[in-house]
């Protein structure tokens, strides 16, 4: 549900911002003030996340999973529904409190690993185990691009409208709520932990930064976030903006980027785990992601083309993203994984707040910079990890 209230956006913000004949904006705004707009908007999500996360990760590390997911689940259900209701009355602030409520009670993602890592020890299992999360969020993925496409295109049905998806998010939320609360039992041998702060994703900054074991790894998986974050979120509005694509073509795409998403998890990423170290094909994965972003950039490439090489970034990107969260969790204690992924989480949400900023401004400035951008971004992630590995090596 949390990957799916996270896509359900990609086919509509775009147009509500980009299109200067809707009133969600006024008619005097330019497309660079739209496209800030616009990466402000999806950088309010995280922003919330950033301090929603790590709060609500350690908790469950003290009170248990279960209690957290009602709690996050039930402040989810809030956000979506607030989220749609700013749509229908055309009013930005209350759209802006909504995603700001969504982004920070989802803590499911981290919740979800955590309690995959309190019942699975062997290294080779967790790391597959994490691959079948990306494959249902990558089915997830799918329905939520076709929901999102579909319900939200007047023109296939006079009912359809852009605020119906999240209308629909929230009634899913509440349908998890009922399954969590009847069917999941506690996974976590609650501990006595210390004072649990409210502000403590400011301190995971500190702590990625300091703790040896996980630092690079949490650097690149840094890198990797403002590129996979931010190569997506303007996918539509680069579609838009250099194809001048109709609704149902970036609906397309995004169902065959969530597709190509899964079947990495769901076939490739158990291959992989059984004989290549999550921390190889972590390291690969952002590589081949740099290069083929790279080959975006080719100009005058027809649409298939771009969007050939962009389903082989979704590829390298689905490996990267489930081995590079395996491989931190891999090094750490199992008694602190919920903090720890806490600790991720806000490194994913910093990663997902500067890009989207960045990847507005850029937008606004030449469209076509947006991809030099996050492929060079992907390729730092890489280096340093590359360096990581040989110092491990050389100890």
């Amino acid at each position: 549900i949390d990957n799916y209230g996270l896509a359900i956006v990609y086919p509509i913000f775009s147009p509500l911002f980009l299109n200067p004949h809707l009133e969600l904006l006024g008619t005097h705004f330019t497309f660079f003030h739209r496209t800030l707009l616009l990466g402000l908007l999806i950088a309010s999500f995280p922003l919330a996340q950033f301090f929603g996360a790590p709060f609500i990760g350690a908790f469950s590390d003290r009170v248990g999973r279960r209690k957290m997911f009602i709690v996050t689940i039930s402040g989810g259900i809030i956000g979506y529904i607030m989220t749609g209701l700013g749509i229908h009355f055309q009013e930005i602030h209350l759209l802006w409190i909504g995603r700001v409520l969504a982004g920070f009670f989802a803590g499911n993602l981290t919740l979800c690993l955590a309690a995959i890592a309190d019942i699975t020890a062997k290294k080779g299992e967790r790391t597959r185990n994490f691959g079948w999360v990306g494959t249902l969020g990558g089915l997830g993925f799918v329905l939520a691009i076709f929901a999102g496409g579909s319900l939200s295109n007047p023109n296939l049905n006079a009912f359809f409208h852009p605020e119906i998806p999240f209308f629909l998010t929230g009634f899913l939320s509440a349908v998890n709520l009922c399954l969590i609360i009847h069917f999941y039992k506690e996974s976590h041998t609650v501990k006595p932990h210390d004072k649990i702060a409210f502000f403590k994703a400011l301190k995971n900054i500190k702590t990625a930064i300091t703790t040896k074991q996980v630092r690079a790894i949490y650097f690149a998986y840094f890198f990797f976030i403002v590129c996979w974050f931010t190569s997506m979120q303007f996918l539509s509005a680069y579609l838009l903006t250099d194809y001048s694509v109709s609704l149902n073509v970036i609906t397309f795409a995004f169902i065959m980027i969530a597709i190509t998403w899964s079947l990495a998890n769901f076939l490739i990423n158990p291959l992989l785990s059984r004989i290549v170290s999550p921390s190889k094909t972590f390291f690969m994965g952002m590589l081949f992601l740099s290069i083929f972003l790279y080959l975006t950039l080719i100009p005058h490439q027809p649409l298939f083309l771009f969007l050939i090489h962009f389903f082989v970034i979704t590829l390298c990107a689905a490996l990267s993203w489930t081995n590079g969260l395996a491989t931190i969790s891999i090094n750490v204690s199992k008694w602190i994984q919920g903090s720890i992924l806490g600790v991720n989480q806000s490194i994913v949400a910093i990663a997902s707040i500067v890009g989207p900023i960045i990847g507005g401004i850029l937008a606004g400035i030449d469209i076509h910079k947006l991809y030099l951008f996050t492929a060079t971004c992907s390729l730092v992630g890489a280096l340093l990890y590359f360096i990581h590995l040989l110092r491990i090596k050389k100890v």
